[in-house]
């Protein structure tokens, strides 16, 4: 079964903001949450010096610190329309070493 398209389209965008949490490298690792069109996404990104960057969490709400969207903020902010277009939100936390991006 194919997903719809913009639920791909959010989980390439979730894989690039988790690549962006761990910016000396490391894993990434994806899991479906749920099936069918309804599914969502758990990407775990561990590697040394993992962290949220300091404005995405808003930027995924649809909010921007200063008012304005640069070429660095694009990508969370098209994510976080991405996941309102599917019903979701998505939500970065931290788990021990890891930095989990998830669909709620």
């Amino acid at each position: 079964m194919l997903l719809p398209k913009n639920r791909v389209k959010l989980l390439l965008n979730m894989l690039i903001i988790a690549g962006q949490t761990i910016p000396r490298g490391g894993a990434l690792t994806v899991d479906p949450i749920g099936a069918g069109e309804t599914m969502g996404f758990r990407i775990s990104a561990s590697g040394l010096n993992a962290r949220i960057p300091h404005a995405v969490p808003a930027l995924l709400e649809g909010t921007s610190e200063n008012g304005s969207i640069d070429a660095h903020a694009v990508q969370p902010y098209y994510a976080g329309l991405l996941a309102r277009a599917c019903g979701l939100r998505v939500s970065l936390t931290a788990e021990g070493d890891a930095i989990i991006v998830a669909t709620v």
